[in-house]
């Protein structure tokens, strides 16, 4: 069997009446279609949250202020997971196996301009090397161009050889970076391998 509600704007509605005026709502979004969960819907409360529950305990909470917390119920940042597993993972997997090229996963790292655009700072990724074949991949550091727009460049790439490979450092042959002697390699790319420190 199964309930159906049919309206220009169905939902259901639950009032807590322990609570002076606090309701939660499972609705459909304006002519969207979409599915939407509100938590004090009337904003009668304050500090409440929407909460996931799993065998009988809390797994998850968005609170009122918008911060996500996996396994904590008092999450101290945009998003906080705590766990007893030893390290704490997140994973990034890119499903398509048959994308050849620098496949994988990135986390970005934007600010907001006074116009409220979004601006790249940086990044961090994780990708397969050219090959479409290849299961080897690196690891590399993104700078932003210096533009101010969101165009990322790669500054440093650590290869599955452990190979660290600055790119665009400069034009002369040899460079200090951070006590770091590196040079070019061809001479005629802008790009610099580490040799010494």
């Amino acid at each position: 069997s199964s309930l159906k509600i049919t309206s220009s704007n169905p939902n259901v509605r639950f009032t807590d009446t322990d609570a002076s005026g606090g309701y939660g709502v499972v609705g459909v979004n304006g002519t969207s279609g979409s599915l939407v969960l509100r938590s004090d819907d009337g904003n009668a409360l304050s500090g409440t949250f929407m909460g996931f529950e799993v065998d009988s305990g809390e797994k998850m909470r968005l609170t009122s202020d918008g911060k996500l917390g996996i396994g904590i119920t008092a999450p101290s940042t945009a998003m906080h997971i705590r766990n007893t597993d030893d390290p704490v993972t997140i994973t990034l997997q890119n499903s398509d196996s048959n994308t050849p090229t620098s496949s994988g996963g990135e986390i970005l790292f934007k600010g907001t301009k006074a116009n409220g655009d979004p601006i790249l700072f940086g990044g961090v990724g994780g990708r397969r090397r050219n090959q479409a074949s290849d299961v080897t991949g690196y690891l590399a550091l993104y700078r932003q161009n210096g533009d101010g727009s969101n165009a990322s460049q790669e500054a440093l790439r650590i290869g599955h050889d452990g190979e660290a490979i600055f790119s665009n450092l400069g034009s002369s042959p040899s460079n200090s970076v951070g006590g770091i002697s590196v040079r070019t390699v061809p001479s005629d790319l802008p790009t610099y391998i580490v040799t010494s420190s």
